[in-house]
């Protein structure tokens, strides 16, 4: 990953220009067509609004015909409204352009990256940083300036009717004096250096701002966060998040303050050079009337060209400046999704179904190491068809980082983990993940309806109604040109989904709802969204796990918020329900894994203890010690819920 200075020099403004207009083919050459006269009308009508007073003033002398001066008023009246009418459809056309531009080559763009890199990438604060400045470059702006996508076809297309304009007013200017034109080119190239100063000293200390910004969202986002708005108020940490948001508001404030300073300071330049032009170019006019060789006319279409010539100018430097910080900020974009971290190949439809078994998993002496610490070193391990494996011991023995690999999470530095024989690292996503299931510690309910969180996917009527909503969409096209596979193998069926509801108890719950299927879950997205209680949840889950129907089963202490005996009760009723499938059980709670057929106890990346529970209780090991420390625990427990406490 390049630094911020190496980004901005590897993608250059021009670069990042030519690939934001070789995206616009994508939707259609017409939009080329759309922007060309966008950009030829926004030239014409100000040059059409200079001649048009001189034109009358000439007339005026010339003592024309009342008659024959309002037709020429209500000609040019009549050319400026359809070429402003011209300009209005074509800019809106442009408009709906960036605007799809942005949805689907810009954002799509960054989220695929994002599902596609590997997980020990995504968890490195760096990296975590450098997504949220991408995702900042392609905001809309501030309210004031656009910004991202939206901005660079705005202000490319102004940098080039300005710089037509200027070539067009300065040819006037020269039939005026040269001494005049190099008077107004000299403050147009310094008042250009001063801002290209301060925006260069904005791209090389923004850093800082990014780091304060990042820290900001975290805080604020915690602060409103639902799940934990119990622990703020019963631990009274309301006034911390007030401290700690007006510190970070604070030093943004000073961070930001530095470089709107420079800013400033360049804009005051600007000013000062453009009041001296005009000053130097009005008395130079009016000493040219008053001497006669100059009339009236004449003295009113270049006070309209010099008063055009310094619009043009300020035009162009606002343009160039906020070019310069847009391709700047969107050299970092294309930094972050230039490379696709993902080794198991591209997605596609590569009709690859949920395969029947599993004969053998094998980790065969693989290395693995986590910023910087060795996980797991020459880690050997083989599960075969139909075994229930739990892994136990203590936090940060590898337990979880070990099913993480095998699900091709993280990528190994050596060795190879066999799946029927094939290294996974050799074969394509749609091809593995059909074989795996898994349950991960920290469920995550998504705020759709309960039919989509057991099944991840559409149904077809469901797809019918998007591609007919967006069959007339730009953003829609744009999608389905750059996307074909939006949809592919994401569909489920409802009685497939009812039924594994069913096998997990949970079908009544469902069914007395008003909703029933459609039911939406959480209240992000839907008001009327319900809340399921812990056991709820994981029958959910469980549901999700009987769907799919996968032949490796994983369980990484889904129930840890539960009780030991209800964990333990819900354990084996997964155990019964995946017989047949290769089954790998996770656990703290030593009692809860006592069905599986071999028990693995792992302490700093190494087995430990290997067999079954009676078996490693007749040594009395590690994991003998362990479960009797919990037992007394455990007892406790058992006798509360028998007498029903």
């Amino acid at each position: 990953m390049r630094t911020r200075e190496e980004a901005g020099k590897h993608y250059s403004l021009l670069k990042i220009l030519r690939f934001a207009y070789e995206d616009i083919g994508i939707l259609g050459f017409r939009y080329y067509i759309y922007f060309v006269v966008d950009i030829v009308i926004r030239i014409l009508v100000p040059f059409l609004l200079v001649l048009a007073p001189a034109a009358i003033v000439q007339l005026l002398e010339a003592n024309a015909e009342l008659s024959e001066l309002i037709r020429y008023i209500l000609l040019w009246l009549g050319l400026i409204l359809i070429a402003n009418l011209i300009r209005t459809f074509a800019g809106k056309q442009v408009q709906n352009m960036a605007d799809a531009s942005s949805a689907f080559r810009y954002w799509n763009r960054i989220n695929q990256k994002a599902l596609s890199s590997e997980l020990k990438d995504l968890e490195n604060k760096e990296i975590q940083k450098r997504m949220h400045e991408a995702r900042y470059s392609l905001s809309d702006g501030d309210g004031f300036h656009f910004a991202g996508p939206k901005g660079l076809f705005y202000y490319s297309s102004m940098f080039v009717v300005s710089v037509c304009g200027l070539v067009l007013y300065t040819v006037m200017a020269v039939r005026v004096h040269l001494i005049l034109l190099g008077i107004l080119l000299l403050t147009s190239v310094l008042t250009c250096f001063f801002n290209s100063k301060a925006t260069t000293y904005e791209f090389k200390n923004i850093g800082k701002f990014w780091d304060n910004n990042r820290v900001f969202w975290y805080l604020k986002g915690e602060s409103i966060n639902h799940e934990k708005s119990k622990d703020v108020r019963v631990y009274r940490m309301h006034d911390w998040f007030k401290r700690q948001l007006n510190q970070n508001t604070e030093q943004a404030t000073e961070i930001y303050g530095d470089v709107k300073q420079k800013k400033m300071f360049a804009d005051m330049g600007g000013v000062f050079l453009s009041f001296g032009r005009d000053i130097f170019a009005y008395l130079y006019l009016i000493f040219q009337m008053r001497n006669g060789t100059m009339t009236v006319a004449e003295f009113v279409l270049y006070i309209g060209v010099i008063i055009g010539f310094g619009n043009w100018v300020m035009q162009i430097v606002e343009s160039f400046m906020l070019l310069r910080k847009i391709g700047n900020e969107l050299a970092v974009f294309y930094d972050f999704v230039e490379d696709s971290d993902d080794f198991f190949g591209e997605q596609g439809d590569n009709g690859y179904a949920v395969p029947k078994s599993c004969r053998e998993i094998i980790f065969e002496d693989i290395c693995f190491s986590y910023e910087g610490k060795k996980v797991f070193e020459h880690f050997n391990l083989t599960i075969r068809e139909g075994e229930k494996l739990a892994l136990v011991g203590i936090n940060g023995a590898g337990k979880t980082t070990l099913m993480k690999l095998l699900c091709g999470l993280y990528p190994l530095e050596e060795g190879r983990i066999l799946v029927d024989g094939t290294d996974i690292h050799t074969m394509e996503k749609e091809q593995y993940y059909p074989y795996i299931s898994i349950l991960f510690q920290d469920v995550r309910i998504l705020p759709f309806s309960i039919a989509k969180n057991v099944a991840c996917g559409w149904n077809e009527s469901e797809i019918q109604e998007f591609e007919k909503l967006h069959s007339h969409s730009l953003v829609g096209a744009g999608f389905k040109r750059v996307d074909q596979t939006m949809h592919i193998n994401h569909t489920y069926e409802e009685e497939k989904v009812r039924e594994a509801l069913k096998r997990a108890n949970l079908w009544e719950k469902i069914k007395s709802l008003p909703k029933g299927l459609d039911t939406s879950l959480t209240k992000v997205l839907d008001a009327e969204g319900i809340l399921l209680s812990g056991g709820e949840t994981q029958r959910l889950m469980l549901a999700r796990a009987l769907y799919k129907d996968a032949p490796i089963l994983i369980l990484d202490e889904p129930t840890a918020a539960l009780d030991p005996i209800a964990e333990s009760e819900l354990y084996e009723e997964y155990s019964e329900l995946c017989a047949k499938k290769i089954s790998v059980f996770i656990s703290h709670r030593l009692s809860s894994t006592r069905f599986c057929d071999r028990i693995l106890f792992l302490e700093n990346g190494n087995i430990e203890e290997e067999g079954t529970h009676e078996e490693l209780m007749s040594r009395q090991g590690k994991y003998a010690k362990m479960y009797q420390i919990q037992a007394h625990y455990y007892q406790q427990e058992v006798q509360k819920h028998e007498a029903g406490i």
